[in-house]
Formats: C-alpha cells, structure tokens, sequence
C-alpha cells in the first residue's frame, strides 16, 4: 500500500527501463494480423489516426468495450499523459501535458483541457457524467487547440463521439454485477424507420453503495445512483444531405464523498482519537443554521439535458457543416472538507474534559474542534452555433476550412460555507473561523469567433498548413455576498463574518466588517479577446512513415473570483493566459501494418498561467495568474500485433515543468515543478485470445497496467503523491456464433490507496481517496 506524505520521495530508477519498453520494437512474427485503423475528426474532416499531423490517441468503441474503459477514469489509466481527477461531485478535472483545470469552478472560469461531446465543447463539467455508454469513439489531442476546436483549448482537448443510428435492426444489453453492491444495466437498439431515417436509443442505469462510510450516521459514502439516456435519429437525404439530431438526458445522485484530514496535521490527531482508522471513514457534520434549521447531512444530485442538431450538405467543391447544440442542467452538493465536525459522538465531551484538566486550548487538536462544510447550487443553460466550409478532397494542391462560431453560457452559482469551532466555547477561536456567509453569482459569458485554415502540399511528399483563429470573450455578471451569520452555536454573539467574506477597506486602512446580515452586490464585467495562430508542416517520408513539425498557439479568457471576499476582490479580474506550443512528431508503422510506433517532442511556453490555491489566511480559494511556466517532454506509442492471437502495447511520456517568476502574496514559488504533474508516466498492457474448447478465438484475457511517478498537489511542493501503480485485468468469453458474451474484470488489483484531491490547509491536508479494488461480471446479448 501507498500512503501519503508531505514530504517528496525519492524517486525510483524506472525511468531507464520505461525508456528501454518505449524504444524496443520486437521482429514480426509469422501470422500477424495488422493492426485496427481508426479514423477521427479532430481536424474537421475524417482522417485515420496515422495521417493526423498531431498527437492524438483514439480510442475504438470496440476498444473501449474490449477494454472495459467505461468513464474518464478508465481512460485516464490506459492513456499516457492523460490524469483525472473528481474532488467534488462538480469538478471533473483533466491533466494533460502538466495543464489542467484545478477547481477552477466560478462561473465565468474557462478550461484548459476541453471536453467536447459530438464536436461540441461542455461548458460546465460539473453537469455531466463522465461514463461513457454506446459511444462510436474517443479522441485525446494532445496541446493547444487554438484553431479549430472551439474556445480556450490550451491543454488538449477529449473529443467524445456517440455512436450514429444505423438502417439495420440491432441492439445489445450488457447487465453487470460487482463488489460495493454495484448493479448495471446497459444498452441500445437502432435500425431503420423509413427509407431515409434512422434511429438509435441507448440508455444505462447504474447503483452502488460506494466506498466510505460515514459512521455518525451510517450512511454510505463515494455512492451513485444514475441514470442516463440518449436518442439520435438520422436523416439521410438526396444531393447529399443528412441531418442528424442527438438528444440526451442525464440523472445522478449521491451522500457525497469522505474528505479526511491526515499526516501530520490536527486533524489525522482528532481521527486517532476517535477511533477512525480507516481512510474510507468519516465523520461528516449534519449542518444546522440559520439556512437549515433543521439539519441536513451532505448530499450531491445533478441532472441536465442536451440537444445536439448537425445538418451537412454536400456541394461539388466543399461540404457545409451547420451543428447548433444547447444543453441546460443544475445541481446541488454539500460536502465537508475535513470530514470530521464538532457534533462528532464523543467530541464536545473530551473537549471539556481536557479543559477542565487545565489543558490550554491552544493544545488541543483543531480537528477535534473545527468543520468547514461547503454548500453548492449551479444552474447552467448553454446555447452553440457553429458553421464551417470544408473543402472537399480533389486533385488540387490545396483544401481548406473556413468558419464561425457562437457560445453563450447563462451560470448561476450559489456558494454557502459553513464553520463550527468547538473552541469557541471557551472563546478562544478567531472570529473568523465561526459562522455562515453566501454568495450568489449570475455570469453571463459570449464567445464570437471566426477561424480558417489552408493547406498546399509542396510536393506529393510535403505539406504546409496554415491557420488562424479570432476569439473574444465578454463576461458580465452580477455577485452577492452575504454574512448571514456572524456566529455558530457555541460563540453566537461573534462580530466576525466568516471568511472569506472580510468586508469592505475603510478610510484609515484596514477593514470594516460586515454586519450580520450584511455584504456587498456588484456588477462586473470585462472583455478578453485573442488571435491565435498554427503552421504545420508534414513530409510523407514512406507510405508508412510522416514526420511532422508545429507551432501552434493556444488562448484562455481571463475571469473573475468565485467566492471574493468583498468588491474589490469580486470586480477585479484576473488574466488570460496564452501559450506557445512548439513540436515534432513521428507517425510511422512497420511490419504490415503489425507494429505502430508515434511519438512527439515538444515545448510549451506559457505566459500568465492561471492557479488557483488556497490562502491560509482568508481560508479561500484565489485564482492568480503565475507570470511564466515552462513545460518540456516526450511521448511515445507502440503497438505490436504480435500474432493472431497476441496483441501488446506500451506507452510512456516525460514532462519536465517549472514556474517562471512566480511571486505572489504567500511566497515565491518560482522554479517549482507544476502541480499535480508527475514526471514520468508509463502504460503496459496485452490482450491473449485464445480457444475454449470447440470455441474457436472465444476467450479473451486483458492486463493493462499504468505506473505514475511521484507529483506534487500545489504550486508550494510541499504535499507530494507518491509514486504507484495500477493494474487492472479482463477475462471475457464471446463465442463467434453466439449472441451473448461473459466477462470477469477487476480494476485496481492489488488495492493501492491512491488520492484523488489534496488541499493544504492550515498546516495540513485534507485529501480525498479514489476506490480501492473493484471487481464484478458482465453479462451481454446481442440481437
């Protein structure tokens, strides 16, 4: 098992072996069969994966099957380079490259790694699932973004593309059973409803008891219960023409997660006493104030619905694309960050029995004291236009694409924190640690852009392409912060409102607090725009090999604070930040098409990166824009076809990142790696089929294992994951003439303590646990 710790571990020499996998590419065998072709859309028209001038893994819907990669996290683990996080139930957050979205989650935030579903970006990741169900493909674009895939793609981006209607009749259902009580149900059934249109509904249904427990109410905790459905139908018309409209709704609920303190802070303290020796147990506050009176213990639920309408037409020279997508949703979490609240069995007792000992309060733990439960209420409509002309494929040396695109996104965000400190009592604690403050945030965000691209092949060997892309993006909104409640029930006449909310600057200097009840409400507004720009130049060096060279520029609007503690903090907005990308690529395969080697080297260079932390001091989340950062690496790919039977992979990157003049209020953090990027990250796996009895190729045995080297949590480098690894396995029997199929499958085999979110957070942290080993049975039956 892995544990946690606060200080950096010494870093194990498996980078020479990751490098000797990645290099060494075995001779062919006889009996091979070449390799699946995969063809995607990243560049806006259908190319296959090895004439794609970029870095890109794409992932088959068979593959994924195959696989068992059923959710981001899946995807994450065989996918090199690519991390996920979920520290709460509405931030879904993706590292790529060393750049990802951490909790960036105000309303007028945008993303640096993109997630589009059918071409079209999702605004609020928080409103969505991360399963993945019925889907025809998955693209990963590695780097910026900045021409033709929509808005403040600096990252990367992950195209997820659901599966089209067909004319023939078919289905297929897949149920599922495994530990923690999990039950799953999935599916679709297509076919044709005239001559010319085509439907395809697909649904999935899952439940499980999770994998913490709350123990002062019994209640599971990490749980799910969701529901989601989609309907598409196809319109297939003459002189080339199709239409086709996506409908999909989804329905998700839960206790919440178990956020416990440890390693060295008072919190891992106050568990100790309490008996809560386990990671996967907590002991969440039920939240009584002014707000709920009643009580309420923490809970998530979200729900959304999208519409996805793209119409192509045909001409003799170009196609026009037309693709106008809305998708509304809202939901509601509360979580405590410690996991551990002062109306814990036994607490308050073992407070006043230490004080009455004549123990001083400043030496008792503050996790035996002190809960910070965050409440949150978001409510999103977002409405796309886009339109493009694509050059159609001729003998001229030249293609090219011209279009323009619309995004509006109407957020509505409602913050509440809460904080109980048991020390109170005894009026020791800060003021500010007591009592209960809102605010409610309404952002309106439009997005105008107008991008092309051209391309002219040199020769028949050698390709330039050239693009460019106008962006601006206007934010408006309005913010209201509120102390609704300047104590708690054990310092009620506190004069304090409860931080972040500070109040407003006087005339002498310094502060004047809020009064109960009071705050402030202000407009802001501000408008952020960019051109962007890309070159690439491609050489076909043998029909099996291209080499590629880019410079590509990505963009990320500029924002304004979540939770400010007054207005100033709420109308003053921070940066865009921008980056260059510089990078060579190879794409090639060997053998028949039996073994497929890409890489790519590359440099980012970063200007105004944004960061978001948590300040000590006004216990608050700020999003602050480090001057530089500097990111380096490699990536490499193999896949080997070894027989009919055998197929191997292997994959690996290094990142080498470092803050540039990073200055701000708590310190100087220049020269510090980025946070939550590991170095080195590596990915291993086969698949062995094989015959059961007269069962000719009907069982299937899969292994993938993925390895991370250590990363840090926070720009400070103070709180480092250790290096791990997981490995995940698959054993499916799918007879050739038969319509059903039987799989085994357990993920995080030898059950490593993984996490998936830490806060540093007066001089500790807090951290979330990802699940331990999962295991079950897949029945499927087709028809």
């Amino acid at each position: 098992m892995h544990t946690a710790t606060l200080h950096r571990s010494i870093r194990k020499p498996l980078a020479f072996s990751i490098a000797t996998a990645l290099l060494f590419v075995p001779s062919a065998p006889l009996f091979a069969q070449a390799l699946e072709e995969v063809i995607v859309t990243a560049q806006k028209r259908e190319v296959g994966l090895q004439d794609a001038p970029l870095s890109i893994s794409a992932f088959s819907g068979e593959s994924l099957e195959r696989g068992g990669i059923q959710n981001a996290e899946d995807l994450a683990r065989s996918t090199t380079g690519l991390s996920f996080t979920n520290p709460t139930p509405f931030d879904i957050e993706f590292n790529m490259r060393g750049v990802m979205n951490t909790r960036l989650d105000a309303p007028s935030a945008s993303r640096s790694v993109g997630l589009f579903l059918d071409e079209v970006v999702v605004g609020r990741m928080g409103l969505i699932s991360a399963d993945f169900y019925d889907v025809e493909r998955v693209e990963i674009l590695r780097g910026p973004q900045g021409v033709l895939l929509g808005k403040n793609v600096v990252g990367g981006a992950i195209n997820i593309i659901t599966a089209s209607p067909e004319f023939e009749t078919s289905g297929k259902v897949t149920g599922t059973l495994g530990n923690l009580d999990l039950r799953k149900i999935y599916g679709h059934v297509t076919g044709g409803l005239t001559e010319n249109i085509a439907a395809r509904a697909a649904f999935q249904y899952r439940t499980d008891n999770g994998f913490a427990e709350d123990v002062v109410n019994g209640r599971d905790l990490h749980d799910i219960d969701s529901t989601q459905g989609r309907v598409a139908f196809l319109y297939q018309g003459e002189e080339d023409f199709t239409a086709n409209l996506v409908v999909d709704f989804m329905d998700e609920s839960g206790n919440g997660t178990c956020g416990i303190g440890e390693m060295g802070n008072p919190w891992a303290v106050s568990r100790a006493f309490l008996g809560l020796t386990s990671i996967r147990e907590c002991m969440p506050e039920t939240v009584q104030y002014s707000t709920t009176p009643e009580g309420r213990d923490q809970f998530f639920r979200r729900d959304s619905v999208g519409l996805n309408l793209r119409l192509d037409k045909g001409y003799e020279n170009y196609t026009f694309t037309s693709i106008t997508a809305y998708r509304s949703g809202d939901g509601e979490s509360q979580y405590s960050q410690t996991g551990l609240g002062p109306d814990a069995p036994g607490l308050a007792a073992e407070f006043f029995r230490r004080v009455g000992a004549g123990n001083v309060p400043g030496a008792i733990p503050l996790g035996l004291a002190f809960d910070f439960p965050v409440n949150e209420i978001e409510d999103l409509s977002q409405f796309s236009q886009e339109v493009r002309l694509t050059s159609e494929p001729s003998d001229s040396r030249w293609d090219w694409i011209a279009g323009g695109y619309y995004q509006q996104d109407e957020v509505t965000k409602f913050d509440r924190f809460w904080s109980e400190v048991l020390l109170g009592a005894i009026g020791a604690a800060p003021g500010s640690l007591n009592g209960e403050s809102t605010w409610d945030n309404q952002a309106d965000i439009k997005s105008y852009a107008m991008f092309g691209q051209l391309g002219f092949r040199i020769t028949d060997t050698l390709k330039f392409t050239a693009g460019g892309r106008y962006t601006q993006d206007k934010i408006t909104g309005r913010i209201t912060g509120v102390a609704v409640s300047l104590g708690d029930k054990f310092r009620p006449q506190d004069l304090i409102p409860l931080t972040p909310l500070t109040g407003e600057p006087g005339p002498a200097g310094g502060l004047i607090p809020y009064p109960k009840g009071g705050g402030y409400s202000t407009l802001y507004g501000e408008t952020f725009d960019e051109t962007t720009f890309q070159g690439i130049l491609e050489w076909q060096a043998s029909d099996d090999m291209m080499i590629y060279g880019t410079v590509s520029e990505g963009y990320k609007s500029g924002g304004f604070q979540d939770t400010p503690p007054n207005t100033l903090g709420a109308t003053l907005a921070y940066d865009p930040e921008n980056v260059t990308n510089y990078e060579v690529g190879l794409k090639s395969e060997f053998f028949d098409n039996r073994v497929r080697m890409n890489g790519a080297l590359f440099y980012m260079d970063y200007a105004n990166l944004q960061v978001e932390f948590t300040n000590d001091v006004c216990l608050c989340n700020i999003v602050s824009n480090a001057s530089d950062a500097e990111i380096k690496g490699a990536e490499l790919e193999v896949q080997f076809a070894a027989t009919e039977s055998l197929y191997v992979w292997t994959s690996g990157s290094w990142v080498d990142t470092e803050y540039i003049d990073y200055v701000i209020s708590t310190g100087d953090f220049s020269g510090n790696q980025l946070q939550r990027t590991p170095e080195f990250q590596f990915n291993a796996g086969f698949e062995y089929t094989l015959g059961a009895g007269s069962w000719e190729d009907a069982l299937l045995f899969r292994m993938n294992y993925t390895w991370q080297d250590e990363m840090p949590w926070a720009h400070t480098n103070v709180a480092w994951e250790p290096s791990f690894g997981l490995l995940d396995g698959r054993i499916m029997l799918a007879p050739q003439d038969k319509p059903w199929s039987v799989a085994v499958w357990g993920k995080n085999l030898t059950d490593e303590d993984v996490r998936a979110n830490v806060i540093e957070f007066l001089g500790g942290i807090m951290s979330l646990y990802t699940p331990p080993r999962t295991y079950g049975v897949d029945v499927t039956w087709e028809f």
